[in-house]
């Protein structure tokens, strides 16, 4: 096998490539024969009407052996092998089958079983055209080599290898006997010859066979970068081909009748020997190149190994190197200062002589760095506290490193030692670490001192009432206190680490962020006071406060929930103090005006009773004046107690109340109305159709404004009432729609809900529906509001919180 450093890979890749296409010529050549056989095209069976033809077999063969190489020069799968390994054997057989029958009589004729009756009437010599003996022990001699082409083994590379050149021999043969028309070089004995066709492809096939392993057996005595392989390369083509031109011109030259025969054997002779000449002095112009190029390399060796000399001497770093067992081939003057050897009494020693070792702890011998690096085949830095003793029994502290020395094909053939005195170095590396000790010392101590703040700050923050957040510059949590773990809903497990908007998703979206975020980008205190959505969805309020700090920000929360619901509460209770004497003022003033009407009848008509002229008749009339007076007096005082009942009934207990079960009931109560009129109710409460809320008062609003919108509706058209329900930031709304007369809202917008307001006088009634419908509404909490046209119809929109 030729040496890494020589091969020519740039010609071995050309080689690989050049045996692809040659076996393919291979096939190519014996599918034309086939094709010749099929369609009787003379042409393709032979190049010449005289010429033996290719037998089918032959051909077949060839076909085979050209897959069989494909299939097996490179490692294919096992299956893509395996089938050129059986392809291979089969011609292998084939060649053994058809010389046993040459040579034993015992003959199967394998070779006309394709076409047979055409190979039976190609007569040669009254044979017929039959796979010759020489095809066959060719077919052998290839299957054999192809057979064992895979082998790693160099013997059974060099085997292949020589039956290759043999039968690319017999076909060289062969060829050369068709160009000079000597049937003894391609024919054996009175057998069929061997056809100009198979002898080509066996000359293209052992040739790829050849180029399969240009690197390896003979085939590294042409392919190398070594001077005798360039000069083989230039003069083997040339040794074959031009001898045998030579050969064939002295041969049509005296058929022609140019030369005699005396004449003719002279000039072929002269000519070779100054071919010869001529390739010798080739060859010594190639190997007189390839000298000067090697001189001028060794030139440039030594130039480089001068420098490389006087770099050494000029090294502040002792360098020694040693051959591969240890013995120090060079010591440069830095080496020799350290040492206290000089360079002519080193050389020639052992490393262990010249270069003792001990660790300065222990006090025992270290192992050399040379030697371990040549046994390990590696970089071997020295330990530290190691110690060098000199020539003259004085110790210094050093730093090495030893590092195996390979030449141009891997191979270890020395070491280099590269080292320097670090005594200077090791007492100041010696007091560092002193100082290092010191302060490592104070530092400990500090770091207990803060570790106790810490801890008494850690404790305070835990104690304290108020949350307490550390926010990094990345958002990530670094801190906080059980207080604002509380505030948060986490554990402080669960949001070390994390964002705040990992944590409370949505977060980017709050005031809480906008203005902490300027806390963090401006680096200035900010104070906010808001309402925090959890993840759950329960709500708090917090005062947070933000402040600067070197991690991040500090985030100061306080649970400012109860003092918000008691604010409301107190806004609330203002509210509806506001309402109920606004509500009293106007109570007192219904009440004042509604009773007066009636109880200065009463007063009169008494006063006037007493008038004891008065006819029968006449106190008659003033009787029934004055029970009409009573009567509507009674009916004031029936309605104020209504009210009154209204008012006292909102502490009752309040239960679920389902929408549509609500609306079903009061239309089965009013279903006479409903027929008489033809109303149409259509509900929709398909997004919220509950209520927790006090049933009468439920009841009462629906029940008036669906009657209110039947009593109020067009003549000439069917009451239509929608009512729908939905749900917004929490609240239940309500909505009330119908198509009836309307209400002129510029006109009587503020009169609506008033007590005894009505406005349209051709329907009976008192005007208390709405006024009812406000107060109840209003006692529950919610608000009503009216949207109203003339003759379009009017729409009522309730809002209760949830």
């Amino acid at each position: 096998m030729t040496n890494e450093t020589y091969r020519n890979k740039p010609l071995e890749e050309k080689f690989l490539h050049a045996n692809i296409y040659l076996s393919l010529a291979v096939v190519l050549l014996a599918a034309a024969g086939l094709l010749g056989w099929q369609f009787t095209i003379e042409f393709l069976k032979r190049p010449s009407p005289n010429w033996i033809a290719m037998n089918p077999l032959t051909a077949v063969a060839f076909i085979s052996l050209g897959a069989a190489f494909l299939l097996l020069r490179k490692q294919n799968s096992h299956t893509l092998s395996g089938l050129g390994y059986i392809l291979a054997t089969f011609i292998l057989l084939v060649g053994l089958i058809r010389l046993v029958g040459v040579l034993t009589g015992f003959d199967l004729h394998i070779d006309e079983y394709l076409f047979h009756q055409k190979v039976a009437m190609e007569l040669t010599n009254h044979t017929p055209s039959r796979m010759a003996p020489n095809t066959a022990f060719c077919f052998v001699l290839i299957a054999i080599a192809m057979l064992i082409l895979r082998s790693v083994n160099y013997r059974w590379c060099i085997t292949a290898q020589l039956l290759c050149l043999g039968v690319a021999l017999l076909a060289l043969f062969a060829i050369i006997g068709y160009s000079y028309q000597a049937q003894e070089f391609y024919k054996v004995s009175y057998h069929i010859p061997m056809a100009i066709q198979t002898a080509l492809g066996f000359l293209l096939l052992s040739m790829a066979i050849l180029f399969a392993k240009p690197a390896e057996g003979i085939m590294s005595a042409f392919t190398s970068t070594l001077a005798g392989s360039k000069v083989t390369r230039s003069i083997v083509p040339l040794a074959i081909i031009l001898p045998s031109m030579l050969g064939f011109v002295r041969l049509v030259t005296q058929w022609e009748g140019l030369f005699t025969l005396e004449l003719g054997t002279v000039a072929l002779v002269l000519s070779i020997i100054f071919i010869f000449l001529t390739l010798v002095y080739f060859a010594a112009r190639q190997l007189n190149a390839n000298d000067r190029e090697r001189l001028k390399a060794e030139q440039q060796l030594f130039i480089k190994n001068e420098w490389f000399n006087q770099t050494l001497v000029c090294l502040g770093d002792g360098v020694i190197t040693t051959d591969n067992n240890g013995v120090i081939t060079l010591l440069n003057k830095a080496a020799s200062e350290l040492t206290g050897w000089q360079p002519e009494e080193a050389t020639g020693k052992h490393i262990d002589h010249i270069f003792e070792i001990i660790n300065e702890r222990t006090g025992q011998k270290v192992i050399n760095p040379v030697m371990e690096a040549l046994q390990q085949n590696r970089i071997v830095m020295l330990a530290n506290h190691t110690i060098l003793t000199k020539k003259d029994g004085s110790q210094l502290f050093i730093d090495d490193s030893g590092a195996p020395i390979h030449n141009e094909i891997g191979e270890i053939i020395g070491a280099v030692l590269i080292f320097r005195d670090i005594t200077e170095k090791k007492k100041a590396d010696d007091e560092i670490i002193t100082l290092n000790q010191t302060l490592e010392k104070r530092v400990e101590e500090r770091a207990a001192e803060l570790l106790k703040t810490e801890q008494t700050l850690s404790n305070t923050l835990d104690n304290m009432m108020e949350g307490a957040l550390i926010v990094g510059f990345d958002w990530k949590i670094i801190y906080t206190n059980n207080a604002w773990l509380r505030h948060a809903k986490y554990t402080r497990k669960e949001v070390l680490g994390f964002t705040l908007m990992e944590k409370f998703s949505g977060y980017e979206q709050t005031e809480f962020y906008k203005v902490q975020e300027k806390c963090m980008n401006e680096r200035v205190p900010v104070h906010i006071e808001n309402k925090f959505t959890f993840p759950d969805g329960s709500e708090g309020w917090f005062e947070v406060t933000a402040q600067p700090s070197f991690e991040g920000i500090f985030i100061m929360t306080i649970d400012i929930t109860e003092r918000k619901k008691a604010e409301s509460e107190r806004v609330k209770m203002i509210s509806d103090i506001v309402q109920r004497n606004s509500d009293l003022e106007q109570f007192s003033y219904i009440v004042s005006h509604n009773l007066r009407a009636p109880a200065a009848n009463i007063i009169g008509l008494a006063e006037i009773l007493q008038d004891e002229t008065l006819t029968s008749q006449e106190q008659k009339e003033l009787l029934q004046g004055l029970s009409k007076s009573i009567a509507a007096l009674d009916i004031v005082i029936k309605d104020i107690n209504k009210i009154l009942q209204v008012k006292s009934e909102v502490n009752k207990k309040k239960e679920i109340l389902i929408f549509s079960k609500l609306v079903n009931d009061i239309m089965i109560s009013i279903g006479n109305l409903i027929d008489k009129d033809r109303v149409s109710i259509i509900s929709d409460f398909s997004e919220v159709d509950e209520i927790y809320s006090i049933k009468v008062y439920i009841h009462s609003i629906f029940y008036n404004l669906i009657s209110n919108s039947i009593k109020y509706g067009k003549q000439n058209e069917p009451p239509l009432i929608e009512i729908k329900s939905k749900k917004e930031n929490g609240k239940i709304i309500l909505t009330f729609k119908d198509n009836g007369l309307g209400i002129d809202i510029k006109k009587q917008g503020d009169k609506i809900f008033g007590l005894y307001r009505r406005f349209h006088s051709h329907v009976e009634g008192k005007g208390m529906g709405l006024f009812m419908v406000k107060t109840q509404v209003e006692s529950l909490g919610g608000k009503i509001t009216i949207a109203s046209e003339l003759n379009k119809g009017t729409e009522f929109t309730i809002v209760f919180e949830n």
